[in-house]
């Protein structure tokens, strides 16, 4: 589903690198709501936008804080605290900062950001014939595979995807605590679903569902230290540090576990049934490009699955 701001803005407003030039524009959101007597900067040769029309533009909500020259924006739980005069901002009060290419600027009692910023959030940023359109990461193809595509081409592309494009969550991430040479993924998804799915990493079990195009973090937990099956650790809900909702519980799944080591890449799948634990459907290990075992049937789907979501 695009996300697309289209605002009429001046050529040379766009092209100038000078200090500071407005431009009134009208900002038109995706459910064709306009947003009216709103302007653009140009700063450094960067493009600045009023923080207010920022943030409802992509429907985030937007606090400001006078006395200490501050404004939060909030979006999927995640809090991007901004200091007027200053190019760093901080993620959910956390001490490390990150980095705008201009300072936040305020103008005429206005707040602008660079719209790089948008940017760092995933979203895609172009600009050509007076239009600056802020559109979703994914491709019109994509789009149409995760939403209406079958099971097994929606699910391997939402493994992709979420390797690819900013995950957010709606609380503080958990710290994976398990740092190997080895990088090993897998996803459970609940039975005829691909919008949601449990993604094991490490030691950190994450339940992400597809929010707006993007993977959004609902919930998270710690798995047991040294822990050797992650899949009987999750079914037992042996798990630490849990926030969020309350998971998915007495489901049935499809696994997909992948894990590359140098040039020695391996997956395998398999179902686990809800009472009955989990059994494998197939593995593949690969070595320089060379498959060197398999056995069973590599499948993103279990028999007569349908999809639902």
């Amino acid at each position: 589903m695009k996300k697309i701001i289209a605002a009429s803005i001046a050529a040379s407003l766009l092209l100038s690198s000078t200090s500071t030039y407005a431009s009134p524009v009208t900002i038109t959101t995706p459910d064709q709501k306009t947003i009216s007597g709103s302007d653009v900067q140009i700063r450094k040769g960067k493009m600045m936008i009023p923080i207010r029309d920022l943030a409802r533009a992509i429907d985030a909500t937007l606090s400001t804080d006078p006395v200490h020259h501050k404004v939060a924006l909030k979006k999927w739980g995640e809090r991007y605290v901004f200091t007027i005069g200053k190019a760093q901002y901080s993620i959910n009060n956390q001490d490390a900062v990150s980095e705008l290419n201009v300072v936040v600027q305020q103008i005429n009692g206005r707040t602008y950001i660079p719209s790089d910023f948008l940017g760092s959030l995933g979203y895609e940023i172009n600009s050509s014939n007076k239009v600056l359109r802020i559109e979703s990461p994914l491709s019109t193809q994509d789009s149409k595979t995760l939403y209406q595509g079958d099971l097994a081409s929606a699910r391997e592309l939402v493994m992709q995807l979420i390797m690819q494009i900013p995950t957010h969550g709606e609380q503080q991430l958990l710290e994976n605590h398990e740092e190997s040479e080895a990088v090993d993924n897998q996803f459970l998804f609940p039975k005829g679903e691909v919008l949601r799915m449990y993604h094991i990493y490490g030691d950190v079990i994450s339940l992400i569902e597809f929010k707006e195009d993007f993977p959004v973090i609902i919930w998270q937990a710690r798995l047991p230290k040294q822990s050797t099956d992650h899949v009987k650790d999750f079914l037992s809900y042996k798990l630490k540090e849990k926030w969020g909702s309350v998971p998915l519980k007495n489901k049935d799944y499809v696994s997909i576990e992948s894990g590359y080591f140098g040039d020695s890449t391996s997956i395998e799948t398999g179902i686990i049934q809800a009472g009955k634990g989990y059994y494998s459907t197939g593995h593949e290990y690969t070595v320089g490009g060379s498959v060197t075992s398999m056995a069973g049937k590599i499948s993103f789907v279990m028999p007569e699955e349908k999809r639902i979501d």
